[in-house]
């Protein structure tokens, strides 16, 4: 599962908030991404401290272990896209 994510750093309060879901194997498809997701960090974002945040956040938003999800792009930008493997 692919999640598109635009994360907003050194914010007052954390949290994931979700702008658009696919609804259907087929939404998921046309867009390519599972969910499109903002996530909100209190971290700055150097030494990869907001990048561990947004994984941590996520892990907890989705229930999944914190190793089932990888930055695939957007390493050092606020927008990335982060794959689930179940």
């Amino acid at each position: 599962m692919l999640i598109k994510v635009k994360v907003l750093t050194k914010s007052k309060k954390q949290q994931v908030i979700e702008k658009e879901k696919a609804t259907n194997l087929e939404n998921e498809k046309s867009s390519g991404f599972a969910f499109v997701l903002e996530v909100q960090v209190k971290a700055k974002p150097e030494q990869g401290k907001a990048n561990q945040e947004v994984l941590t956040l996520l892990a907890k938003h989705f229930n999944i272990s914190l190793d089932k999800l990888k930055i695939i792009k957007g390493h050092k930008t606020p927008n990335k896209i982060i794959k689930s493997f179940k």
